[in-house]
């Protein structure tokens, strides 16, 4: 059937009808086509690849190759993969959160470095985010301070959180106060 929905959609834009909506359309029946296709991991992963290359912000393509790679061992490959992402899905702390965990509970080597790299995700995900949105992520920091071992840094982002909240013109909400004093005795 995927198959058929893209000769249609080619078909649409062969009479010349288009929409706003014509080009996310045509990558979603690609990628379906792509998956469905593609008889190995082998083959998914080198047409996938392939696919990342022409749209570079499709988040279904980018976690689906970052997944192969993570199953054949090649972290690096993975967590590039998964932050490309996240980038392309601003405000989404789960996307963020997935690198993190990549690096603090799956990537080989000494803690220190793989605790930079995944603190150091952590900070991206705050960037361009506004408003309510830029608090949860402040929390995305807050929660990998804590697994790197920096409950006093932690502590102090917390602690800055009103601050924070008047200057990107919004509040701390009821749930946001509670991750807080949740995370806040983590702290202590």
């Amino acid at each position: 059937r995927t198959d058929d929905a893209l000769n249609y959609q080619r078909e649409l834009e062969k009479v010349g009808y288009s929409s706003d909506q014509t080009a996310a359309i045509r990558t979603r029946l690609m990628y379906a086509h792509i998956v469905k296709s593609s008889e190995h991991d082998a083959a998914l992963k080198e047409a996938l690849t392939l696919f990342v290359k022409k749209h570079p912000t499709y988040v279904p393509a980018l976690e689906r190759l970052a997944d192969l790679q993570l199953n054949q061992g090649q972290i690096d490959e993975c967590a590039e993969l998964l932050v490309k992402a996240a980038k392309a899905s601003p405000g989404d702390t789960a996307k963020w959160s997935r690198v993190i965990d990549l690096w603090l509970s799956t990537a080989p080597g000494e803690f220190q470095r793989r605790a930079e790299r995944a603190l150091a995700a952590a900070r991206s995900s705050t960037q361009g985010i506004h408003g309510s949105a830029r608090i949860d992520t402040e929390f995305v920091v807050a929660k990998t301070l804590l697994a790197t071992n920096r409950p006093q840094e932690a502590q102090q982002l917390l602690n800055a959180l009103d601050a924070l909240a008047e200057r990107e013109g919004t509040k701390v909400s009821r749930t946001q106060e509670q991750t807080r004093l949740h995370l806040t005795g983590l702290c202590l």
